[in-house]
């Protein structure tokens, strides 16, 4: 008997865009949370007698490091000075508090406890945030004329998947109108595969 094959997932493109806020987003924030905790006991555990000098620059770098290789792909010097500022500008705006700032509040810590940089974690997590859902945006304002009607099918399919039974394809006349009922649903897509997930009964491969 022939092996049958699975089934091309025919929105992968749409879903890998709703992934950006639903999957990314916080496995990001946490993965940028343990890489300042790391940062933060290996200083801790590098300088015993004052905690606090050095630290600001370890956090910075640590967050820095995480969000120039891991969120944009860059290892390295990008050879284009105007990209370069624009990268670190980036870096700036997730990360919230400057190089300077950190060093400042925390250079005069001789112990600084985990709980000092828990602002710094919620916040640059917020940030963090914002700037995927900038991303997810620009992803979906990247959508041609050729995506309107799949694009529509699979804002049908998320209404269905979430029970949102008035939902229609005359709803969304243009590409336009389709993307604002996606974003208008995706709070509810979000906390509904969060309930799912949490019970334990989401599986990503029955959407496919």
């Amino acid at each position: 008997m022939a092996e049958e094959q699975p089934t091309e997932n025919q929105y992968k493109k749409y879903e890998d865009i709703t992934d950006v806020m639903l999957v990314e987003a916080p496995e990001r924030v946490q993965t940028l949370e343990d890489r300042l905790t790391l940062a933060w006991a290996d200083h801790v555990k590098a300088n015993p007698e004052d905690h606090g000098k050095g630290m600001g620059d370890a956090l910075y770098d640590a967050a820095s490091k995480y969000i120039k290789e891991d969120m944009y792909g860059i290892k390295g010097p990008v050879g284009n000075a105007n990209l370069e500022a624009e990268i670190d500008g980036k870096v700036k705006q997730i990360i919230v508090f400057s190089r300077a700032n950190l060093v400042d509040a925390l250079k005069d810590m001789k112990v600084v406890h985990s709980s000092n940089i828990k602002n710094l974690m919620e916040k640059s997590g917020k940030s963090l945030i914002k700037a995927l859902q900038g991303i997810q945006a620009i992803r979906l304002g990247n959508l041609g004329d050729e995506d309107f009607e799949p694009f529509r099918d699979y804002v049908l399919a998320l209404g269905q998947e979430i029970g949102v039974d008035k939902l229609t394809k005359e709803q969304m006349p243009t590409l336009h109108a389709a993307i604002q009922k996606y974003s208008q649903i995706m709070p509810l897509v979000e906390n509904y595969r969060g309930i799912r997930k949490a019970a334990g009964t989401y599986n990503p491969k029955e959407e496919e």
